[in-house]
C-alpha cells in the first residue's frame, strides 16, 4: 500500500497507475478522520467493489509535525487500512487541509446562514472540494451515519457539475442496533446499556411516520423529552426531507431522520431514511 503525505505524492503515483493498457482505471474516494473501526471497512469494502484504485483519505485535525515521522495513531491507521485492502493512503498535513482558506467553489454552494447542524461546513466543503480537485476520484464512497455530510457533497459535486459518483454505505451496528463508533469506547458499561435509546428513538420516530404521523415538531420534541430523560445531552434530532435536506412538506415521500447527542460528554451521530 502506497503511503503518500504530500499533493505531489498522491497526484504522482494517481497519474501513473490510472491508467492501464490505454485504459481509465476507476479511482475510489474514501474520506475518514482517523479513529478508523468496522463502519469505515464496510466503507473501504463497498469502495474495492465499484473501484479499480481505492484511496483512503484521513483527514488531519491537530497535525502539523514533520511528514516524515508518522504518529502512533497515524501507525494503527495505516494497519488498519493495510488490512482491509485500501492501494493509497493519503495523510496530508494538517497546514495543508485545515490551514488555508475556504475554496471559493464550496462558498457556492454553502448556505448563506450558519447550518446549525453542520457548525463547520463552509470547512468542510473546502477541506472536501480540495481532497476532490487533488484526487479527482470517479466515485466517493461515503458512510450513511454522517448523511448530512453525504448530502452536503452531492450538492457540491452536482453544482459544481464534478464528475465524480456518489455511494452511500449503510451504518455498521452493533446488534443492540447502535452505530458502530470509535467513540463507544469511551462510553462504561452503564452508558453502553444506555447508548442503544438513541437509534431506538430514531427507529419509532420512523415507525410513527410510517403509520401516519406528520406532526413532525411534536414528534422530534417528545423525542428530545426521552432523550434527555436517558441522560443524553441532545445537540440535534430533526426529521428531514432526505432529497431537500429541509422540513418534509406534504409532498415528502423519502425522510431523513438524524440526531446527534452527548452521552457524559461522548458525541454519537445517528441516522434513519425510510421511504413511505
Amino acid at each position: 500500500m502506497l503511503i503518500a503525505h504530500s499533493v505531489q505524492k498522491i497526484t504522482g503515483e494517481l497519474d501513473q497507475t490510472r491508467y492501464k493498457a490505454g485504459v481509465r482505471r476507476c479511482v475510489g474516494l474514501v474520506t475518514t478522520r482517523g479513529d478508523l473501526h468496522d463502519g469505515h471497512a464496510a466503507v473501504i469494502h463497498a469502495a474495492r467493489t465499484v473501484a479499480d484504485i481505492v484511496v483512503v483519505a484521513v483527514i488531519p485535525t491537530d497535525r502539523h509535525g514533520s511528514d516524515k515521522v508518522i504518529s502512533a495513531s497515524e501507525f494503527q491507521d495505516i494497519s488498519f487500512l493495510e488490512q482491509h485492502g485500501a492501494d493509497m493512503a493519503y495523510l496530508p498535513s494538517g497546514d495543508l487541509l485545515l490551514g488555508g482558506s475556504t475554496e471559493e467553489a464550496a462558498l457556492r454552494v454553502a448556505p448563506t446562514r450558519p447550518c446549525p447542524m453542520l457548525p463547520d461546513l463552509e470547512q468542510f466543503l473546502g477541506v472536501q472540494t480540495r481532497l476532490i480537485n487533488t484526487i479527482q476520484p470517479d466515485i466517493l464512497i461515503w458512510g450513511e451515519k454522517k448523511y448530512l455530510e453525504f448530502a452536503w457533497l452531492q450538492r457540491l459535486i452536482n453544482t459544481l457539475q464534478l464528475r465524480t459518483q456518489t455511494q452511500c454505505v449503510p451504518t455498521v451496528r452493533h446488534a443492540s442496533g447502535m452505530a458502530v463508533s470509535a467513540n463507544i469506547q469511551r462510553l462504561s458499561q452503564t452508558e453502553r446499556e444506555i447508548a442503544p435509546v438513541l437509534h431506538e428513538t430514531l427507529r419509532n420516530i420512523g415507525h410513527a411516520i410510517s403509520n401516519g404521523a406528520r406532526s413532525y415538531h411534536k414528534l422530534e420534541n417528545t423525542a428530545r423529552l426521552v432523550l434527555r430523560e436517558a441522560g443524553f445531552e441532545l445537540r440535534y434530532c430533526r426529521v428531514l426531507d432526505q432529497d431537500t435536506m429541509a422540513p418534509p412538506t406534504d409532498e415528502t415521500r423519502c425522510f431523513r431522520v438524524v440526531a446527534q447527542a452527548k452521552l457524559n460528554g461522548v458525541p454519537l451521530t445517528d441516522t434513519i431514511g425510510l421511504t413511505i
